[in-house]
């Protein structure tokens, strides 16, 4: 039974309108949802002394409720009925406790600013849903300016915060899509025989062809590098390691260590990758793996996919994406999980599809969530 089903079959018993088969299967759904919380209030003693005053308040208005000054004598289905509805007044309100805090946590929205190299930050609309750099233009995808002054500077530096996205359209065209507590650093134009770019975080590349201009993004001890084609590139520094998705075209990876090396005897080898491939990077060591492009990509859709996916993996993206802390409460990060749902729904909504497995519970507390099983 779900949430929206405890709830309609609450109305009915509050109405008087429940069937005995229906009123039997609140008073379950009531019992099986207090169990369940009893066993979270066992691991968050805090949680318990604030579900005890909860319970007295609610059966000290209950018994008021049946013990006026004047006796009135009620029948015994009416009682039924009354004592049901006051245990799921206490329950519901338990379970409401968990999920709806003080602090409403919402999805993450289009948020980032732009660093000139002389300082100076750009705060970019919240109501855009990207900008383009135009020689020393700013300009947003729906054509309004996002600057009244020229841009005159070298180096620019793209941020997201947590909590926050963005497109970008950099100087040759190329597309970028920055995911939450993401960093690139680019010019404001490019010259030479390449085009380098620097990553933090995550991004999701759409490269502008140029045969005689090779594009490269430098992230986190590994160098990117292809003509034109799209690929995504996870390389946060609390992941285990960097992860180079190929969606189309061709693209090389390599570490940044091999670079330069006259001896070729001690360092991996330059990856050439394929639609649907990934590169794996941790230190100086390199992998190819075959993966799950949906889900890799899933963010930029705006969506979660979960395939296989460790606890701990899940937890960090929800921690970026709605900027909360996450604190585990005897539970395994490395758990894996599979699912889908979208990015733009409430925190509580996701962590009670995580919950539907039965393996984990949640607390939310302010803006931190705690994890135990």
């Amino acid at each position: 039974m779900n949430k929206e089903e405890l709830v309609s079959l609450a109305e009915k018993v509050n109405e008087g309108t429940a069937t005995t088969h229906e009123l039997a299967l609140y008073i379950a759904g009531c019992e099986a949802l207090h169990m369940a919380f009893q066993k979270d209030a066992e691991q968050w003693p805090e949680l318990d002394e604030e579900l005890s005053t909860m319970e007295a308040a609610s059966l000290r208005r209950f018994w008021q409720s049946q013990h006026p000054t004047k006796i009135k004598i009620f029948p015994l289905w009416k009682r039924a009925t009354t004592i049901a509805a006051a245990v799921a007044a206490i329950v519901v309100g338990v379970y409401f406790f968990k999920f709806n805090d003080t602090v409403k946590i919402k999805p993450g929205k289009n948020i980032a600013t732009l660093t000139l190299a002389n300082g100076k930050t750009i705060e970019l609309s919240d109501h855009k849903t990207g900008v383009a750099i135009q020689g020393t233009h700013l300009v947003y995808n729906d054509g309004s300016s996002a600057s009244t002054n020229e841009i005159e500077a070298i180096e620019l530096t793209a941020t997201t915060p947590k909590g926050g996205t963005y497109q970008f359209t950099l100087p040759d065209g190329t597309k970028v899509w920055l995911n939450a507590a993401s960093k690139l650093i680019f010019p404001s134009q490019f010259k030479g025989g390449e085009r380098k770019v620097q990553l933090e975080g995550e991004a999701y590349f759409a490269v502008q062809h140029n045969a005689k201009q090779p594009f490269q993004v430098y992230s986190k001890g590994q160098v990117v590098k292809d003509i034109g084609t799209e690929f995504n590139i996870n390389a946060y520094t609390d992941e285990p390691y960097v992860r180079t998705s190929l969606i189309e075209g061709i693209a090389s990876v390599r570490p940044i260590s091999t670079i330069g090396r006259k001896d070729r005897r001690d360092r991996a080898e330059e990856i050439i990758l394929k639609p649907g491939q990934q590169a794996q990077l941790k230190g100086s060591a390199i992998k190819v793996a075959k993966v799950n492009l949906n889900a890799e990509v899933a963010w930029k859709k705006g969506e979660f996919v979960f395939d296989n996916e460790s606890l701990g993996s899940i937890m960090r993206k929800i921690s970026r994406w709605y900027n909360v802390d996450i604190v585990y409460r005897g539970v395994d990060p490395a758990e894996t999980f599979g699912g889908s749902i979208s990015r733009f729904a409430e925190v509580s909504k996701v962590l009670e599809n995580l919950e539907l497995t039965g393996e984990i519970h949640f607390k939310i507390s302010g803006r931190t969530i705690y994890v135990s099983q």
